[in-house]
């Protein structure tokens, strides 16, 4: 995520928005299994 937001600086033209809103979600979706595994609301099968 860092990369793009940098080779987005570099080259104005750079169409990356649909793929920074795919990392974000990754990001967020992450936080949320951390924060279940953490609680213990997370099976593994």
């Amino acid at each position: 995520l860092k990369f793009i937001r940098i080779a987005r600086r570099l080259d104005g033209n750079l169409q990356v928005d649909d793929l920074l809103a795919a990392c974000e979600r990754m990001n967020r979706d992450s936080e949320v299994s951390k924060e279940e595994i953490s609680q213990g609301k997370r099976d593994y099968e």
